[in-house]
């Protein structure tokens, strides 16, 4: 177990986002970001459902000025790596369940 937690340490610092539904959010530059669009306007058609309760989360998030950080993230297992790098779930700390995955 303190092997594993170990390596979380380690790649912590290398995380990337990004939702299973693919919606796109800027954050700081401490994490960096795969985005699917520069500019959302309520024109564009939605990413997501919408009612759905992940994309909600991070709009939250997105919207109220202050970003996600790592500190928003609690990590829960490692799902697997590969050449250049693992992937954790993460759940997106106060939204009721939401779940990532990290890279």
């Amino acid at each position: 177990m303190q092997q594993c937690v170990d390596e979380l340490v380690n790649d912590i610092g290398n995380l990337n986002l990004e939702c299973s539904t693919t919606a796109a959010f800027d954050t700081d530059t401490a994490i960096s970001v795969k985005t699917t669009s520069s500019h959302i306007s309520s024109a564009s058609k939605p990413h997501a459902r919408p009612r759905d309760p992940c994309w909600d989360a991070i709009q939250g998030k997105k919207f109220n000025g202050t970003g996600i950080s790592l500190d928003d993230l609690g990590l829960v297992r490692r799902l697997g790596c590969g050449d250049i790098g693992s992937v954790y779930l993460v759940e997106l700390e106060g939204s009721d369940g939401c779940m990532f995955a990290a890279k």
